[in-house]
């Protein structure tokens, strides 16, 4: 499997796998852990929401997600990588090409 992602992703050492593998799991925590104080500051519970408010929510904490990732990516050594593929997500949630995949 690691194999498969050093290729996929062009890392040149498990290491480098490990550690972008740690930038997500780091980013994504630190999404789900500032989601309920940014909510109780505004004064709502999220489980309380309905489901348009929460796709609008989602909507809103992509671009914070996404430049999380370049932010803890750089302070990681990954700060290439992560601008390469949050700029890739960004040609794809757009709709333009990026050419073929493997």
């Amino acid at each position: 499997m690691i194999e498969k992602l050093k290729k996929r992703w062009g890392a040149k050492s498990n290491l480098q796998v490990f550690l972008i593998l740690l930038v997500f799991a780091i980013t994504g925590s630190t999404i789900v852990l500032i989601k309920r104080p940014v909510f109780e500051l505004l004064g709502f519970d999220f489980a309380e929401l309905s489901l348009p408010v929460k796709i609008v929510y989602y909507i809103f904490i992509l671009p914070v997600y996404l430049g999380l990732l370049i932010i803890i990516g750089y302070l990681f050594g990954q700060g290439e990588f992560f601008m390469q593929f949050v700029r890739k997500f960004i040609k794809r949630f757009s709709g333009k090409k990026t050419g073929p995949r493997p």
